[in-house]
C-alpha cells in the first residue's frame, strides 16, 4: 500500500490553478512555497496568506512560503503555467536540483525537448482537472471529480514510485488523481478534442435558451475535432514502455494495483 509522504513542494506562479493546488496541498500538511513574479501578489500572500473558496463554501486560508523565484531544492516542483511561459522557465528548472518536476497544463508538444533539458528521470507531466478564477486575491475553485480527474504520468510511459507518490499526495489533498501510462497521447487527444469544445462555449447565446448551435457551427466543430485527431495520429503512437498488460489494454486509467 502506498503511504502519503510529507513533502516540501514548490508551485511556480500564483495564477488560479497554481493557487488552488498550493492551497489544497498546504491544507493537507505539506510545506508549500509559491514562486511568484508579481511583487504585489507576493506582498499580499506574505501578509494575508493564501485564500481560497470552493463553490458554495466558506473562505479558506493557508500559510505558504513566498519567494520571487525558485530558490531551493524541493521534493516536488509543480509548474502550472501557460504553455508560452515554459521555454523561459526551462533553464531555471534544468539548473534546479529538485527531485521531481511536474509540468501541468494543456499541452501537445515538446515532451522530448523538455525531457532532454530538464532530465527525463525527474520530469512528469500532468493535467489539472480544476476550474478556478482569482477575484479580489481569493481563488474561487471547483475540483473536478467526475467524468475527468487530474491525470499525471511520465512522457516515456514508465510508472514508478515517484508518479504513484505524487498521485497519492494530490489525492490526499482532496484533488483526485490518476496515473496514465500514455500521458503524451492523453494530452494530445485532450487538446485536440477540448479546444473545439471550448470554442463552442463562445457561440452566440439566446436569452434563456443557452448557446445557439446551428448545423453549420456543428459541422465546423466536428471538422475541428477530426483535424485535431488526424494531427494526433500523425504524431505517432505514444510510448507504453514499463506498463503491464492490464494498463496497456486500458490506457485511459492506470490501476493503483499495477506493478508497472
Amino acid at each position: 500500500m502506498t503511504t502519503t509522504p510529507h513533502w516540501r513542494i514548490a508551485v511556480i506562479g500564483a495564477g488560479a490553478i497554481g493557487s488552488t493546488i498550493a492551497l489544497k496541498l498546504a491544507e493537507s500538511g505539506h510545506e508549500v512555497t509559491m514562486a511568484v513574479r508579481d511583487a504585489r501578489r507576493r506582498e499580499i500572500l506574505t501578509r494575508e496568506g493564501l485564500r481560497g473558496q470552493a463553490r458554495g463554501g466558506a473562505v479558506e486560508r493557508a500559510d505558504v512560503r513566498v519567494t520571487a523565484s525558485l530558490d531551493a531544492d524541493y521534493d516536488l516542483v509543480i509548474v502550472p503555467v501557460q504553455r508560452h511561459r515554459i521555454d523561459s522557465l526551462v533553464p531555471t528548472l534544468a539548473a534546479n536540483g529538485s527531485a521531481r518536476i511536474m509540468l501541468m497544463f494543456n499541452n501537445a508538444s515538446d515532451a522530448d525537448i523538455w525531457s532532454d533539458k530538464i532530465g527525463a528521470d525527474r520530469l512528469i507531466w500532468g493535467f489539472p482537472a480544476i476550474l478556478a478564477k482569482v477575484h479580489d486575491d481569493t481563488v474561487g475553485y471547483s475540483i473536478v471529480s467526475r467524468v475527468q480527474v487530474t491525470t499525471i504520468g511520465r512522457p516515456d510511459g514508465v510508472i514508478d514510485d515517484d508518479v504513484r507518490q505524487i498521485a497519492s499526495v494530490f489525492s490526499g489533498a482532496a484533488i483526485p488523481t490518476v496515473v496514465s501510462p500514455v500521458i503524451d497521447g492523453w494530452l494530445k487527444t485532450h487538446a485536440a478534442f477540448v479546444a473545439p469544445m471550448v470554442a463552442a462555449a463562445f457561440l452566440p447565446g439566446r436569452p434563456g435558451r443557452g448557446h445557439w448551435l446551428s448545423w453549420s457551427s456543428a459541422r465546423e466543430l466536428g471538422a475541428a475535432v477530426r483535424t485535431g485527431m488526424r494531427a494526433v495520429r500523425r504524431s505517432g503512437p505514444p510510448s507504453r514502455r514499463g506498463t503491464c498488460a492490464r494498463c496497456r489494454s486500458s490506457p485511459d486509467r492506470y490501476s493503483p494495483r499495477c506493478s508497472g
